[in-house]
């Protein structure tokens, strides 16, 4: 399960049952903003991703028949993301990937009604 926009600080401890938590809080003016986490069952084989990026992500590779690493984001609205941050986290994502996350981008390639420079960004 991959969360975005957690609004947890590192003073709340976040437990359920059976599953493991990696999570990355973002603090801004010791004020819980955005914020990242993935959750997954505890008898999954797994390993965590260490990322080096200043981006809001998290990952984990995950065995389910195959090791996926699975990545979750958040790309804030108001924040500027260059796309070198973005190629770099990438390349620290051992293949294959997935990436899901709250990127707030649109585009009409996929059906939005309009584009934004996020968006087109992704594409």
């Amino acid at each position: 399960m991959a969360l975005q926009e957690t609004l947890l600080s590192p003073a709340i401890e976040a437990k359920i049952k059976n599953y493991n938590i990696i999570r990355k809080d973002n603090l801004q003016n010791e004020r819980s903003v955005g914020g990242v986490a993935i959750l997954y069952l505890q008898n999954l084989p797994s390993k965590p991703v260490h990322l080096n990026t200043t981006l809001q992500a998290v990952a984990v590779q995950v065995r389910i028949k195959t090791l996926t690493t699975v990545c979750s984001i958040y790309l804030p609205p108001s924040q500027t993301i260059q796309q070198s941050e973005l190629d770099a986290l990438v390349r620290q994502l051992p293949p294959p990937f997935i990436i899901l996350g709250d990127w707030n981008g649109h585009s009409s390639f996929w059906g939005s009604t309009d584009s934004n420079a996020r968006g087109l960004q992704i594409e």
